[in-house]
């Protein structure tokens, strides 16, 4: 049975006995912090939450001790009951999650599988530490009634306890389903992965069944695009595809295995892109240099073939997909190509496709920018006359550490542009960055066609390559096995997930994106109401902008971890202004 995070499963706490000498400093945390050793307890002594309705809320809790902490918690007997009526309340929600260096829980762990900080969240704590983090994490139901949720939390250890006051402000704000939010979030699942850690085969039933916390969580981020591979050894590092293809024909069985598993968990997808090009360099001259230096030399790709002769055979695979999708019901979803690195797809795979997929556009993660245009920019729409429905750059818009721009704009823009925030989201970089990758993500900074303008999220971040034993003895991860295009990548987190018994854990990185992703959809409401088009009664566009700007303020990095009071009305204002022009429009 899959180990599931249920309240339940938290009630059970032991008297623990108490060292001589011993003493444990138990207070509050914010979901910014990468906590490790030396953390100590911020000010405060109320935890105060805030989400929407359809939203999580979380809140940190440290204990620091001179020895191990051995901490548990566990919700009040009061439960978590609404301040003005005590019928509602959301106790069965509350989840209290331990933070952990470790990150694979697995049989036979492997020997690298340790975190600077506090990263992976587990069902109990493993008391092995001199400070404990605590993340007490509520999803918050759709229908929850508004309002102020109080009760407390009892947390025990070696060395001392403490009843900590908790409040949760439910908003009025409902946050969109993952399918309707307008920010962009386009993460990297590996299957291979998945089976490779845990001794199953390729999509089995055993398999899906590991895959499921993956994929659970991608819903709760927005994953609006299921990856496909339709050729082998590519950068993902797989060494089969998905949607096989091959002398005696074309297997859809692992392809329609993974959509039924998709559609049980996050739905229609906007996008299933189909990777047929994977390459380091190209035969012909390149149209132009990418921006930054010259063309490095790399590797060429093991070509997979594009001439006439099979030609056939990749149409029967497109059709045979598109066939697949209408059948599932995915009426509004369109399969698009997708090729990775600098080189440009020239002479064949250009011609094959054109001919084999008319129906198809292309997605692109590269550095280059698209065909010049009349303006002496360049579209981002057209890249050597193919189509381009989707465009993934390496570059953060703005300088994250300084919290450059305003936090305006971007979702609106009508062309699918978005970034990889390369070098801040590496798989150790600190909790604030991966809290403000969103709101710094989505921006609007220029042209509708320009390289570093109008990002509307991110793209390409991994959520589950973990260490594994590859098929060849070797070990390590599957993404950049395959490498041949230098740093395109370089600096991309392979796992938002650490490693369950039975599949994937949540980690303090994944809760604080999407933190930031709910404050995201907010922030985009509130511009809604100062463009005019939706008018809420006693909120001024000018107010709004305000709310708007106080809330910026707080995801500038270097400033973090802010106020937890400050913060905490800020977020009060962006969510409640949010709800009054959800509710004009």
């Amino acid at each position: 049975m899959r180990w599931v995070f249920i309240f339940a499963a938290l009630l059970v706490c032991s008297t623990l006995a108490i060292a001589p000498g011993m003493s444990l400093e138990i207070g509050l945390g914010h979901i910014s912090q990468s906590i490790d050793e030396d953390t100590r307890p911020l000010d405060g002594d109320t935890l105060r939450m805030i989400g929407p309705r359809g939203g999580h809320a979380t809140g940190v809790i440290i204990a620091a001790g001179r020895g191990p902490a051995a901490v548990q918690a566990r919700l009040g007997r009061g439960g978590l009951v609404h301040s003005e009526d005590d019928s509602q309340n959301i106790t069965r929600q509350v989840q209290v999650l331990y933070g952990s260096l470790t990150t694979d829980f697995a049989r036979n762990p492997s020997t690298d599988a340790q975190s600077s900080f506090h990263d992976a969240l587990i069902p109990r704590s493993e008391g092995t530490t001199a400070v404990q983090s605590l993340y007490v994490h509520i999803p918050i139901p759709r229908d929850s009634t508004p309002g102020l949720y109080r009760g407390t939390i009892d947390v025990r250890g070696r060395g001392g306890s403490a009843e900590i006051p908790i409040e949760l402000y439910v908003s009025a704000m409902q946050l969109p389903p993952p399918q309707e939010r307008r920010t962009w979030v386009d993460m990297l699942q590996s299957p291979d992965s998945v089976a490779y850690r845990y001794g199953v085969t390729l999509y089995s039933r055993q398999h899906l069944e590991r895959l499921r916390p993956s994929m659970e969580m991608m819903a709760n981020l927005g994953q609006q695009a299921m990856h496909v591979t339709a050729i082998a050894q590519t950068n993902f590092g797989n060494d089969e595809a998905m949607l096989a293809i091959g002398p005696r024909g074309i297997d859809f069985s692992g392809l329609e295995a993974y959509m039924n598993l998709f559609n049980e968990t996050i739905g229609a997808p906007r996008f299933i892109i189909v990777y047929v090009y994977d390459g380091g360099s190209n035969d012909g001259v390149p149209q132009w240099t990418p921006p930054g230096g010259r063309r490095n030399g790399s590797t060429p790709a093991l070509a997979a073939s594009y001439g006439a002769e099979h030609r056939p055979i990749w149409q029967a695979a497109m059709e045979g997909l598109k066939q697949r999708a209408e059948q599932a019901g995915w009426e509004d979803t369109e399969i698009l190509l997708g090729w990775i690195g600098d080189a440009r797809p020239f002479g064949d795979y250009l011609e094959c496709f054109t001919e084999v997929a008319p129906f198809a556009r292309w997605v692109q993660f590269t550095h280059a920018r698209g065909d010049p245009d009349e303006r002496g920019d360049s579209d981002s729409i057209s890249m050597l006359g193919m189509e381009v429905a989707y465009r993934i750059v390496p570059y953060s818009q703005h300088s994250i550490s300084r919290g450059g721009g305003s936090g305006r704009g971007g979702w609106d823009n009508s062309f699918l542009q978005v970034s990889s925030m390369r070098g801040t989201n590496n798989q150790d970089t600190d909790l604030k960055f991966w809290l403000s990758q969103i709101p710094h993500a989505v921006q609007d900074g220029g042209s509708a066609h320009a390289t570093s303008a109008n990002f509307r999220g991110i793209g390409r971040i991994g959520m589950d390559f973990w260490q594994v034993q590859r098929p060849d003895g070797s070990s390590g991860r599957l993404l950049k096995r395959f490498s041949r295009w230098g740093n395109l990548q370089r600096d991309t987190a392979p796992a938002l997930t650490a490693v369950g018994p039975e599949g994937a854990l949540p980690t303090s990185r994944y809760l604080a994106l999407w933190q930031g992703i709910q404050e995201t959809e907010a922030r985009i409401l509130t511009e809604i109401g100062e463009s005019g088009a939706a008018s809420p009664e006693n909120l001024s566009r000018q107010e709004l902008s305000r709310i708007r700007e106080q809330w910026w303020a707080l995801r500038k990095v270097d400033e973090l971890p802010p106020d937890l009071d400050a913060e905490h009305q800020a977020l009060k204002q962006l969510y409640d202004a949010a709800a009054a022009v959800q509710a004009a429009q």
